[in-house]
Order: structure tokens, then C-alpha cells, then sequence
């Protein structure tokens, strides 16, 4: 079995609104979501902006147990999801 796997194109259409330190609201739509070694994690790109690139952010459960977006902070982590997401995007 594979290390990661991904959602069909199906399942990718949400758009989601997301919050800067600065309160300005950005529009997402996650394209892709990646599971590597049982974390969860999404492939963003801005709804409105074509020049921006893609993001990627790990889902988390906040403390009232709601999915949220956290950035990946760790710098192994984000190498095996980037690999991960190229080896999808390919």
C-alpha cells in the first residue's frame, strides 16, 4: 500500500475562506487532498488570483473538535508532503 493517497476529482471542489494575522479574508479551493503517514493534508489554490501559487496546509481539530488548516511549521514534514503532492501532480 502506498504511503499517501489522494481524494478523486469528485471529492476536491470545496472552497474555503481563510483568515491572515492582518483579519483580511482569502478565498481557497483545495484541489487536492494528500494523506501522508495518516495526516491529512490540503493542496490550496486562490479562487480569485491565478498568480498566486498553491498552498499547502494540514488538517487539525480545533479544541471544540471542528477540521482546520495549520500551516506545517516542520521542516521534515513539509518535505515528505511536497513530495508527496509532486509525486500526485505528476
Amino acid at each position: 500500500m502506498s504511503e499517501h493517497e489522494n481524494r478523486t476529482e469528485a471529492d476536491v471542489t470545496d472552497l474555503v475562506v481563510l483568515i491572515d494575522e492582518e483579519g483580511a479574508e482569502h478565498r481557497f479551493i483545495i484541489v487536492e487532498v494528500v494523506e501522508v503517514d495518516e495526516e491529512k493534508y490540503a493542496v490550496l489554490v486562490p479562487a480569485e488570483d491565478d498568480d498566486e501559487g498553491a498552498v499547502i496546509l494540514r488538517f487539525a481539530l480545533d479544541d471544540e473538535g471542528n477540521d482546520i488548516l495549520v500551516g506545517i511549521e516542520d521542516e521534515e514534514e513539509w518535505e515528505m508532503v511536497a513530495k508527496a503532492v509532486e509525486e500526485i501532480l505528476e
